[in-house]
């Protein structure tokens, strides 16, 4: 009876394991296809992509020094060829690897911050690639794999393409951040609109992920920041929303 209760429960916590490493899978896969669908609208609307970005977090409970020290070694043998550098100070500790794919001009980031702030410890494990290139079968391959790697838990991925074009036509900016959106099947939810800047949160049915706000969920934004006049026009789009400077 012992041995078949044994079994069940092997069986139930490798369905669970299954589970947590087949949800991280999908949610890259599926970070990796918007990146793609964003890049060819930016091809669509001649727009030279500068930099593209996937982004995630996990919130982990740290006790102690000793604790933060294990989780380094564990990440360090998780992530092979990282280069790591680690400071400590009275309140804050933190780990951040990282590693050059020098023939893909791509770089992998991982963080491991834990921090001491009116008597609680709060800890984060952060990761981030960026690049230039446009070989989606490759961002796929890495960041499948170490997601699913270095995160225990199903994590949100934050995924964004930065880029410009030259702005040789007279026509108001929110208008353009408004077709850009439209080639998502997006709706505004929000807006922030300023002479030479735009900001839109939008919603698509399109993408499953959401962040709520006080009025109906977002999943995409876009945002759009003129030099002026025949000058150059950076372009961010990001889902679900946008999480670098822009």
């Amino acid at each position: 009876m012992k041995n078949k209760l044994h079994k069940i429960c092997m069986l139930f916590i490798v369905m669970i394991l299954l589970s947590i490493y087949g949800n991280s899978m999908t949610s890259a896969n599926e970070s990796v296809n918007k990146l793609e669908e964003i890049a060819n609208v930016y091809e669509n609307n001649h727009i030279t992509i500068e930099e593209w970005s996937l982004y995630s977090r996990q919130a982990l409970e740290i006790s102690d020094q000793v604790e933060f020290e294990q989780r380094i070694e564990e990440l360090k043998e998780k992530t092979g060829n990282f280069n790591w550098d680690i400071s400590e100070s009275s309140n804050k500790w933190e780990a951040v690897g990282t590693f050059e794919h020098l023939e893909k001009n791509q770089t992998e980031i991982v963080k491991l911050i834990s921090s001491y702030d009116n008597g609680h410890r709060y800890s984060y494990l952060f990761y981030e690639v960026k690049g230039n290139h446009t070989d989606w079968t490759s961002v796929n391959s890495t960041t499948k794999n170490r997601i699913a790697d270095i995160f225990t838990d199903d994590v949100t991925i934050f995924t964004c393409i930065k880029g410009y074009f030259n702005d040789k036509i007279e026509e108001v900016l929110y208008k353009r951040a408004d077709k850009i959106l439209q080639q998502f099947n997006a709706r505004a939810i929000e807006a922030l609109n300023e002479e030479t800047f735009v900001s839109i949160s939008a919603y698509t049915d399109d993408w499953k992920d959401i962040i709520p706000t006080k009025t109906e969920p977002i999943n995409i934004q876009v945002a759009l920041r003129s030099t002026g006049l025949g000058g150059r026009t950076n372009v961010v789009v990001g889902t679900p929303i946008i999480t670098s400077e822009y």
